[in-house]
């Protein structure tokens, strides 16, 4: 291969490799940076503390922070329902906080108390 053939060869090799950075770095900055896990005080008489991970609740291809803030939690205070006061069993009769989707239905329900409550 001549000198000439082998630069050139060489520059659209460059030249590929920065577009696939570019458009990895795109695709990166174009996914939401989620919040950081959030561990709720614990409760009187709770088996353990509730931390929150917003990791198993966003599907990263399809993120959509509507189907929880503004309606069911606040979007910028971290663990406040959107009607104040704590997160609780106390809203589980009326399907609110956790309890509108984590009804045995959607997700699993208030009977599976250790996969969110950890003893510790």
């Amino acid at each position: 291969m001549r000198a000439s053939g082998w630069r050139r060869w060489m520059g659209r090799g460059v030249v590929a490799a920065l577009g696939v950075g570019l458009a990895t770095a795109a695709l990166a900055q174009s996914l939401p940076r989620l919040p950081q896990d959030f561990t709720f005080p614990r409760g009187q008489g709770s088996p353990g503390t509730v931390t929150f991970t917003h990791r198993t609740h966003v599907d990263p291809r399809q993120p959509d922070c509507t189907a929880c803030h503004p309606g069911l939690f606040k979007i910028l205070e971290k663990g406040i329902p959107a009607e104040g006061g704590p997160v609780g069993h106390a809203s589980l009769p009326a399907g609110r906080q956790c309890w509108a989707c984590h009804n045995g239905k959607n997700a699993f329900g208030p009977a599976n108390c250790l996969a969110c409550h950890r003893p510790g």
